[in-house]
């Protein structure tokens, strides 16, 4: 079945295409070639290490890889390309926008978003609100997923969750014929699943926004619960379609929605009495917003007064949504929740929920709060690490006019070395379709389901290592699965470790540095301190074993010396059994 979108000429930001309308005039091969330059040249003179996830080597290979088939390529082709070889950097602050060319300027009215188990449409027009909740199964001439990972190699990310948010580019018409998928930009063919298991083949017809900016951004930089207050877009939340109830001041009188889309806001909290909680969304970190009442500290002050004069016994932080801001705002917040340490900032009374869409200042907030509250993060992966750059600044290409963004800083909130692409976290989970368009929220439930709340090490240090074990093996059979899951931190667990050496407690230090090295058994420290224990204990067997396997994944680590005079005291000891 072939269906077509009727005409949406009363749709206030768009118009229906013209399918004669002139395109932008084709650049030469050369002013693309001069382009490419001007890229290369500003990465590589701007950013402070734009090799940091990519060789010079591999990333002059792309550019020189682009300069021989520019004059092969369309006008289309040779901006996606482009924007491939900017996001081959790995850096999510450091992209392209081909807003400067006329031919990106038409979209396909439909939002795509990519869940734990598969691609599904959230938000469409009124005239296909039908659609809204089918899985998409093929896009053009490529299988979704295929199609989305096409879209993910010129979306500039830190991570694969973050390239997961070029979904967005699903629904640009230029990007997909530039890209293969589609042959012209008139129309998107697609077949869905039409909830029975059955295909449902239809056809989406291309709109020209009167303002392509808006337009991109509605599509691909909103969250997928919303859509331009035209009053036109439909969302899986029949709620949302009323523009008061959509601004409304009051989450409470949005209770049949979810908690994440009771309030469109920068910031906002509201009482949870049947969870002993306070939940507070952060959707923007910015001092002011038109959009909320009062001030950011405003709004927070008067949220920790509640807490306070209420002894509410735990806080959630929604980072979810929040693409970043004005980091240099969040101290003050910080200092705030670390006063409470004996009402919700305690392990097993804060968490703070992450997800892909989690970017940039609201990254820094997730930062400060894993290295200095006892926060417990949950979700997925947010779209940078703990390392990442930012603070871009914007460039315009000399011909197409394109608009480059390049990162001028590199933020850091582990370690130097800790080249992860993911920030970590405690409690994974992930949204699937079924939760999605069920209205519930899997990561509210994943917190207050579980049995024992508290962190690994704050196990260790109010009630013993062994207690600690038993639960860690516990998350370790439900999470394992998901490659960012992380139930400790390495530095933390080594420093508890030593503690409870110093504190006569070897044997519950050895079980502690046992979980470390199996947690982190690339790190030569890990195994090292493993050994002391072992010894402590007189398991001098397993110790030398331990102490070779610091040598063997880091031979010139900085205490190899010292692990080597231990290898021979050990077999000296050993040799006289």
């Amino acid at each position: 079945m072939k269906l077509l979108c009727p005409s949406l000429a009363v749709l206030s930001l768009f118009s229906v295409l013209d399918l004669g309308a002139q395109e932008a005039k084709s650049l030469s091969s050369n002013q693309w070639r001069e382009d490419l330059t001007f890229v290369v040249e500003q990465i590589q003179a701007i950013h402070p290490d734009y090799t940091r996830r990519i060789s010079a080597e591999d990333f002059l290979a792309m550019a020189n890889a682009l300069h021989a088939e520019l004059p092969d390529l369309d006008d289309r082709q040779a901006a996606t390309r482009l924007m491939a070889l900017v996001a081959g950097i790995h850096d999510g602050h450091s992209y392209l926008q081909p807003q400067g060319l006329n031919a990106f300027g038409k979209y396909f009215p439909l939002r795509f978003y990519r869940f734990s188990d598969g691609i599904f449409i959230t938000c469409t027009l009124p005239e296909n609100e039908h659609l809204i909740g089918l899985e998409v199964l093929r896009i053009g001439n490529k299988a979704a997923e295929e199609a989305l990972q096409l879209v993910g190699t010129m979306t500039s990310a830190d991570n694969e969750l973050g390239k997961f948010e070029g979904a967005g580019y699903l629904s640009s018409a230029d990007t997909l014929v530039g890209l293969g998928i589609i042959a012209s930009p008139v129309e998107l063919p697609l077949i869905l699943d039409d909830g029975s298991g059955d295909e449902l083949e239809l056809s989406v017809a291309s709109l020209r926004p009167r303002n392509s900016g808006a337009a991109f951004d509605a599509l691909h930089s909103r969250r997928e619960t919303q859509w331009p207050p035209s009053g036109r877009g439909v969302t899986a939340f029949p709620a949302l379609r009323k523009r008061e109830q959509f601004y409304t001041n009051s989450p409470e009188k949005n209770s049949e929605l979810p908690l994440h889309a009771r309030k469109h806001s920068a910031y906002w909290f509201q009482h949870l009495p049947d969870r002993d909680a306070v939940f507070m969304q952060l959707n923007t970190v910015t001092d002011n917003s038109s959009f909320s009442q009062g001030s950011l500290r405003e709004m927070y002050m008067r949220m920790f007064r509640f807490i306070d004069e209420n002894e509410v016994g735990n806080f959630i932080l929604d980072l979810r949504f929040n693409t970043g801001g004005n980091g240099d705002i969040l101290l003050p917040f910080v200092h705030e929740l670390i006063k409470r340490d004996h009402s919700i900032n305690r392990s097993g009374h804060f968490y703070t929920l992450v997800g892909r869409r989690s970017f940039s200042a609201a990254v820094m907030l997730a930062g400060e709060l894993n290295n200095h509250t006892d926060v417990i993060l949950v979700g997925e992966p947010a779209g940078a690490p703990l390392n990442f750059f930012g603070d871009n600044t914007a460039l315009d290409l000399p011909n197409s006019g394109m608009q480059l963004w390049v990162s001028t800083r590199y933020w850091q909130y582990s370690r130097w070395e800790d080249r992860s692409f993911f920030l970590p976290v405690e409690i994974p989970v992930e949204f699937s379709s079924s939760d999605y368009f069920a209205g519930i929220d899997p990561a509210i439930e994943a917190i207050f389901a579980a049995e024992e709340k508290r962190s690994i090490p704050a196990l260790v240090r109010e009630e013993s290592a062994e207690r600690a074990q038993a639960v860690y093996l516990q998350r370790k059979a439900a999470y394992e699965h998901a490659p960012y899951w992380q139930p400790f931190a390495e530095l933390e667990m080594n420093n508890l470790g030593y503690d409870l050496l110093g504190q006569g407690r070897a044997e519950e230090a050895r079980i502690l540095l046992a979980m470390t090295a199996e947690r982190y058994p690339q790190s030569a420290n890990a195994w090292d301190s493993l050994g002391e224990a072992q010894f402590a204990v007189r398991r001098n067997e397993d110790a030398l074993a331990s102490y070779n396997r610091a040598l063997e994944t880091d031979p010139k680590n900085r205490n190899a010396h010292g692990q080597r005079a231990m290898i021979a005291r050990i077999e000296a000891i050993l040799r006289k059994k």
